[in-house]
């Protein structure tokens, strides 16, 4: 037969459609039929044993002295999640500089011993001096990030004085050129070299006095390529010597401006 709502053939004997939901015989409701609610009610209940109850912790008597407020909850929106309050991206470099950051595979392996096994097998076939080299290089890249802006450009500049005793310094008449090195340059970069140790050991000590003795060397450095230009003999002064002599100023300046600002 069709049903005479939606036209879908359905068996003859059926009191419902399947398709549209329609009743077509409503002989098999009949006021004995009792409704879904009431049969509810009238069916007995089974009976569940509940699990009692836990005792209550007992106080341990520390309640804070009248008048003292009670430490505020932290606010997962403010420390991004974290139950110490610590967000990764507000970490200050000088109190957590002793922290590691785990990935999440470092994580998980200590959870379950299969996915140790795996972060094992991974780290096996890396070998151990490349290793050391990639911690290496994140030691520096994680050094340079900590640096300000001023320290920065400071550290950069001093790196372009060390440049600066290699580049060439005189182009004599008849041959190439004279590299900064091959003259008084070594010990521009000598002095350099001195001023970048210092550097590192100042910003890691925070010991601001040491900027005298890092920009000393700075402009020892820079003076060494200043008598150069000022003697090139029959030799013709390239471009290396002013190079030399810029980064030289500029390493200077900046080292005092971020001492001052620190």
């Amino acid at each position: 037969m069709l049903c005479p709502h939606c036209n879908a053939e359905i068996a003859d004997d059926a009191a419902i459609c399947s398709y549209c939901d329609a009743i077509l015989d409503e002989g098999f409701l009949s006021a004995d039929v009792v409704t879904a609610p009431e049969a509810q009610m009238a069916a007995p209940q089974p009976y569940m044993e509940q699990d009692p109850l836990p005792d209550p912790e007992p106080d341990s008597g520390q309640h804070p002295a009248p008048g003292q407020d009670e430490p505020p909850a932290l606010d997962r929106h403010e420390t991004g999640g974290a139950s110490d309050g610590t967000n990764i991206l507000r970490m200050d470099p000088e109190q957590h500089k002793d922290t590691r950051i785990v990935s999440f595979d470092e994580i998980g392996a200590r959870r379950n011993p299969a996915e140790r096994a795996g972060l094992d097998s991974r780290s096996d076939g890396v070998s151990q001096p490349e290793s050391q080299l990639d911690d290496f290089w994140g030691q520096i890249g994680l050094a340079f990030r900590r640096l300000r802006p001023l320290e920065r450009i400071a550290l950069i500049t001093i790196g372009a004085l060390i440049l600066g005793a290699f580049l060439p310094w005189y182009t004599p008449r008849g041959r190439g050129s004279i590299s900064g090195i091959e003259v008084n340059g070594w010990l521009t970069a000598l002095l350099a070299c001195g001023a970048l140790v210092t550097f590192w050991v100042r910003v890691s000590l925070r010991i601001v006095l040491l900027v005298l003795v890092q920009v000393g060397l700075i402009v020892g450095a820079a003076l060494v390529a200043g008598f150069a230009l000022m003697n090139p003999g029959s030799n013709t002064v390239s471009f290396g010597i002013y190079f030399t002599l810029l980064a030289g100023g500029i390493a200077a300046v900046f080292s005092l401006m971020a001492a001052v600002k620190a």
